[in-house]
């Protein structure tokens, strides 16, 4: 028989996976309301990102939001309440409300904006931001931001 001691992790790591998996919980939480008002004929078009959840809040917690480029998919719901955004403002997006904070209601839901945040939108075709990505990375190289 094998015999370890418990051990607690420290608080800062403890906060850390509390929040993330919150903001997993959260994302799962509005992708399932999305899709429900979808079908009741309340919200035209909703795409989430059921499944993907741990994956999207994992990859939005290596970011340095406000200093990192980001571009994402139209499925990260994670990634964007990971990174700040409010239910209330994806929200705003599905019913393409005037107070949508991405576009003021102009662009497709879940097609993410936030200039302060460094989240750049998307076009609706899956490979359209790569061009872009590729663009933000060699611009940053000849900045000399590509140092951490």
């Amino acid at each position: 028989m094998v015999r370890t001691e418990a051990s607690s992790p420290d608080t800062a790591a403890s906060s850390t996976h509390l929040a993330m998996y919150r903001d997993m919980l959260r994302s799962r939480e509005l992708s399932d309301r999305m899709m429900a008002l979808n079908r009741q004929g309340r919200a035209e078009f909703a795409i989430t990102g059921q499944g993907h959840e741990a994956a999207q809040v994992g990859s939005a917690y290596a970011i340095r939001a406000g200093t990192d480029w980001v571009l994402p998919y139209y499925r990260d719901v994670g990634v964007m309440l990971s990174l700040g955004m409010t239910s209330h403002d994806v929200l705003l997006g599905l019913f393409a409300k005037a107070d949508d904070p991405g576009s003021g209601g102009r662009q497709m839901p879940s097609h993410w904006s936030w200039p302060e945040m460094r989240v750049v939108t998307r076009s609706s075709i899956i490979a359209g931001n790569l061009l872009h990505a590729a663009g933000i990375a060699y611009a940053s190289k000849l900045h000399g931001l590509d140092e951490v």
